[in-house]
């Protein structure tokens, strides 16, 4: 098992910029042995490679050496949880949503359209309304 573990950690290692936050987990049973692999944030992609390409070849070649000592490889990659964020963190970025100075309720009023006729009862500018008798 040392061997299989040794060769996906050479295999992954030179992919990654942060080699040290490589984590490799391993459950070993009598025929398959299940590798758990996590790495930062920015080096998953760079392991999965595009469309998955890269993880699917590393599995196979370690699928291949597995076969060659009669056992099973199975490798899967973890993604770590994100870091829930603080309570400020939280309460600032809420209060970042709000926009300062508009107060809830009634939405402004806007001035008729050109294509609009006047509203009933508007007259002329300056001019007062009139009374009859």
């Amino acid at each position: 098992m040392s061997r299989l573990r040794a060769l996906l950690e050479h295999l992954i290692r030179p992919l990654v910029d942060h080699p040290d936050e490589v984590r490799l987990d391993w459950v070993e049973t009598p025929e398959v042995t299940l590798f758990y692999l996590t790495a930062g944030r920015g080096d998953l992609g760079r392991i999965l490679g595009k469309e998955g390409r890269t993880i699917e070849e590393i599995r196979r070649v370690m699928e291949a050496v597995a076969a060659h000592l009669g056992r099973e490889v199975i490798i899967d990659v973890v993604e770590r949880p994100k870091p829930k964020p603080s309570k400020a963190k939280a309460k600032a970025k809420a209060k970042a949503k709000q926009r300062p100075g508009r107060k809830r309720g009634k939405a402004p009023s806007r001035p008729p359209s050109p294509s609009q006729p006047p509203a009933q009862g508007a007259g002329r500018e300056g001019s007062a309304p009139r009374r009859d008798g």
